[in-house]
C-alpha cells in the first residue's frame, strides 16, 4: 500500500478492442509545472512513480550540472559576480551579456505560483494550481524582460515554455504591456539570442493554451505506461530493475 495516498476503487475503462475492463485508480495531481506536463505527455506512468508513489530517483550528473550553473547565474544577477569555483562555461562571455541584470536590479530565481484563475498565490498555498520558476526578471516601466537559462541543446518545446513565461509575467505584473522572453543557451554562446516579444493582447489566448496544456495531467487518474524511445533514459525502466514492465 502506498503510504502517501489511500487506495481508491478500480475504474472501468474501455480498452482498444472495445472491452470494458477495470483498472487501478490513483489520486489526481493537483498542481502542475511545465516539466511535469511534458513528462506526462511522454509517459503518464513515469509521473505516477514520481508524483504519486514518490519513488526516489538517483542523482544525475546532467541535472546536477544544470542546477549548479543556474545557481551560479542567479548569483551573478544578485551580486554582479560569479561565485568562487564556478563551473559555468564561457564565463566571461556570459558575465558580459548578463551583468546588466544585476546593475538594473533584476530578480533571480523568482518562484511564481498561481491558482485556477491565474491569480498569484503562495508557493505552497492550499489553492496552488501551477508553478513556474523564472531565472531572471527585469521590469522597466511597461516592459518586462524574462531570462530563461538553458544548459544543453536547443529543443522546439522551448518556444512553448517561452509563451508560458510571458503569460506569467502578464499575470504577475498588471501594469506591464509588453514582455520580452530570452533563452540564454549557456553551452552555445554563439547561438543568436532567442528573444520573443509578446504584448498584452495575446494574454487571453495564452491563458487558454496553457489551461488546455495542463488538463491531460490534472485529469488523469490511471497513469498508463507509454513505452517508447524515451524509456532508455527512464530510471524506472524494467532493464534498470525498476517497477515498470517496459524498457
Amino acid at each position: 500500500m502506498n503510504p502517501f495516498n489511500p487506495p481508491l476503487p478500480p475504474k472501468s475503462v474501455v480498452d482498444p478492442s472495445g472491452t470494458v475492463i477495470n483498472v487501478p485508480q490513483y489520486p489526481r495531481i493537483r498542481a502542475w509545472s511545465y516539466s511535469v506536463v511534458n513528462q506526462h505527455a511522454k509517459c503518464p506512468q513515469a509521473v505516477k512513480f514520481r508524483k504519486i508513489d514518490h519513488l526516489p530517483e538517483p542523482d544525475s550528473e546532467v541535472i546536477d550540472r544544470g542546477k549548479r550553473i543556474h545557481d551560479e547565474l542567479a548569483h551573478l544577477i544578485k551580486t554582479g559576480e560569479f561565485p568562487e569555483g564556478a563551473i559555468i562555461p564561457h564565463r566571461e562571455e556570459w558575465r558580459r551579456r548578463l551583468v546588466h541584470l544585476h546593475v538594473a536590479g533584476a530578480q533571480a530565481e523568482l518562484q511564481h505560483a498561481f491558482d485556477r484563475q491565474w491569480n498569484t498565490v503562495p508557493w505552497f498555498g492550499a489553492n496552488v494550481w501551477g508553478r513556474v520558476v523564472i531565472d531572471g526578471l527585469l521590469v522597466a516601466g511597461g516592459l518586462a524582460s524574462v531570462h530563461e537559462h538553458k544548459t544543453g541543446k536547443v529543443y522546439p518545446e522551448h518556444e512553448k515554455q517561452e509563451r508560458l513565461y510571458a503569460l506569467c509575467a502578464f499575470k504577475m505584473l498588471p501594469t506591464v504591456d509588453q514582455v520580452l522572453v530570452q533563452c540564454n543557451y549557456i553551452d552555445i554562446p554563439d547561438k543568436a539570442a532567442d528573444v520573443k516579444s509578446f504584448d498584452r493582447s495575446v494574454e487571453n489566448d495564452l491563458e487558454k493554451e496553457f489551461t488546455d496544456f495542463c488538463t491531460p495531467l490534472l485529469t488523469d487518474d490511471i497513469y498508463p505506461a507509454a513505452p517508447g524511445t524515451h524509456c532508455r533514459w527512464c530510471h524506472f525502466r524494467k532493464s534498470n530493475a525498476g517497477p515498470c514492465a517496459f524498457g
